[in-house]
């Protein structure tokens, strides 16, 4: 069994940061256990690189303030024009994400 290359952040920090500033590196298409998912990487002045999962969710529909539904609602639905877009977050609490756009 190989070891995890990776570290816990302290109690209490939370790696993306409300009014952080993000850049959208790469985006991925995958599927696991039938639902589709977008594997979406970001970089920062903080951390180099951190990635997680945006969730379809089984019926193709998503609430605007899901994490997916927070990229839509912000670049649209086009992966491929979110590549290399830079966004801050304005609030990142369950079901309540919004990030907005940034020049």
């Amino acid at each position: 069994m190989s070891k995890i290359p990776t570290v816990l952040a302290p109690p209490g920090e939370e790696l993306l940061k409300i009014n952080g500033k993000y850049h959208i590196e790469k985006v991925e298409e995958f599927t696991h256990k039938g639902i589709k998912g977008y594997r979406i990487t970001l970089s920062s002045v903080d951390i180099p690189e951190i990635a997680f999962p945006l969730w379809t969710g089984e019926s193709g529909m998503v609430n605007q303030q899901s994490k997916l539904g927070a990229f839509l609602k912000t670049f649209g639905n086009d992966t491929d024009m979110w590549l290399g877009q830079d966004f801050q977050i304005v609030s990142w609490g369950l079901k309540s994400r919004v990030i907005v756009k940034v020049a």
